[in-house]
């Protein structure tokens, strides 16, 4: 018997253009990627080009779109997710399903939304990204 598949659920807002520039690196790592989106987006296209699962839960409250995603991910067996997504998921999902986010600040400066324009604005001295688990509390979970 093989080494066991690493599965990846993504739950993405747009693009996803780092998941994206990811993917041969992942594929040829055996990585099976899966992801959920919550409106249109461009790594829809991107998932029916490279024959990855996805489905697109229009779902405008949080608790119901999470447990919509919870369950969708479950059904394709992940072993955790990533968030790439620009709005906030339940304590029910992330209790549930370990999760990353990656937020384009180095937290805790500049949490929460537009954190690139806010720090470019702060003429702070350092531009980047953070990754984090994420827990119910925006931007607050434990930096990885």
């Amino acid at each position: 018997m093989g080494p066991t598949k690493l599965r990846i659920g993504a739950i993405c807002s747009a693009g996803a253009s780092a998941i994206q520039a990811a993917y041969a690196l992942l594929q040829r790592k055996g990585v099976q990627l899966n992801v959920v989106t919550h409106r249109q987006a461009g790594i829809e296209t991107f998932c029916r080009s490279n024959a990855i699962p996805h489905v697109r839960l229009e779902e405008r409250d949080k608790e119901r779109f999470s447990l919509l995603a919870k369950d969708w991910l479950a059904s394709q067996d992940i072993d955790f997710a990533i968030l790439f997504l620009d709005r906030i998921l339940s304590r029910a999902f992330v209790e549930a399903v370990y999760t990353v986010n990656f937020h384009p600040s180095l937290l805790p400066a500049f949490a929460g939304t537009h954190a690139v324009e806010r720090t470019l604005a702060a003429n702070a001295p350092y531009l980047g990204a953070t990754a984090h688990r994420a827990i119910e509390g925006v931007d607050e979970g434990p930096i990885l």
